[in-house]
């Protein structure tokens, strides 16, 4: 975790750099084809989806859901046992954030 003065500007960004790119490629790999195979299918059961409809529309409408999505859907001891069990890290403390590796 980094001390708040002790960084400089360039790692810092070279490092947001890489997470955004591996936080596409998370979602690109792991999340974003199920959710649409989800939508596409509940969409299919409810049959609303429109016969005029083409797939870009119902993806751009399906993306409206996970833009939608605010604190309030995140269950935090979930995502604690989620750091626990896949990542090797316990969340102590929420403010000040502190993350540490399993002991």
């Amino acid at each position: 975790m980094i001390e708040e003065n002790s960084f400089d500007e360039k790692t810092i960004n070279e490092k947001l750099s890489l997470l955004d790119k591996e936080i596409f490629n998370y979602i690109s790999k792991h999340l974003i084809n199920d959710f649409f195979a989800f939508y596409l299918a509940k969409s299919y059961q409810l049959n609303v989806i429109w016969k005029s409809s083409n797939i870009e529309y119902e993806l751009k409408d399906a993306l409206d859901y996970i833009k939608n999505c605010d604190l309030s859907n995140v269950d935090l001891d979930k995502v604690k046992n989620i750091l626990r069990e896949k990542y090797s890290l316990q969340l102590t403390s929420t403010y000040p954030i502190n993350i540490y590796p399993n002991a």
